[in-house]
């Protein structure tokens, strides 16, 4: 199994403006870098939690396809297609009939509609909408990891840091709760 971004967030958690603030940077100069930074910071959050912050889409793609699959991403929005290639080597999507989307649990689920079956196939691939609808709405806790990232990307863009990003206690505190897989 293996997830990718499909369409990636079209905003950041944080504005350039937030971010000078934050960084305590009074000039426009370094701005193509502080936003390249603030994207980075978030990605490393996702990462880090599998957890999207802004809304994007997310594909996992399986060689079969289980009766119940958990949806990463944290705040899951919509499945938006499930789809597999046929005998014949075609890509069929399958009908809504077939599945439920139980987002309202935790973990998110993607499951087989009771008394259905998945048609045969291979090489599923199930499309879905994860993350928040706008920077307002993701969890403060989140959005101040971002900037912990932002401000330790900042302060050593030249140098090679002593420890891991992940090392930084106030960091994992931060991101703890929202994390698939807790230490």
């Amino acid at each position: 199994m293996s997830r990718t971004v499909t369409t990636p967030p079209a905003a950041e958690p944080i504005t350039i403006e937030r971010a000078r603030r934050h960084l305590r940077v009074d000039q426009t100069v370094e701005d193509d870098d502080i936003k390249d930074w603030i994207a980075a910071a978030r990605q490393f959050v996702e990462a880090v939690t599998e957890h999207a912050l802004m809304a994007q889409t997310w594909t996992e793609a399986l060689n079969a396809m289980p009766t119940a699959l958990e949806l990463r991403g944290g705040n899951v929005r919509q499945v938006a297609a499930v789809r597999y290639v046929d005998a014949g080597g075609d890509e069929r999507t399958v009908a809504p009939a077939l599945y439920e989307a139980v987002l309202d649990e935790k973990p998110p689920m993607l499951r087989l509609a009771p008394g259905a079956a998945w048609p045969a196939g291979r090489r599923w691939r199930v499309e879905y909408h994860v993350g928040y609808p706008d920077a307002d709405s993701v969890p403060r806790p989140l959005v101040s990891a971002v900037l912990l990232i932002l401000a330790d990307l900042f302060e050593n863009r030249g140098a090679q840091m002593p420890a891991n990003l992940q090392d930084n206690p106030a960091f994992s505190n931060l991101v703890f709760s929202y994390s698939r897989i807790r230490p």
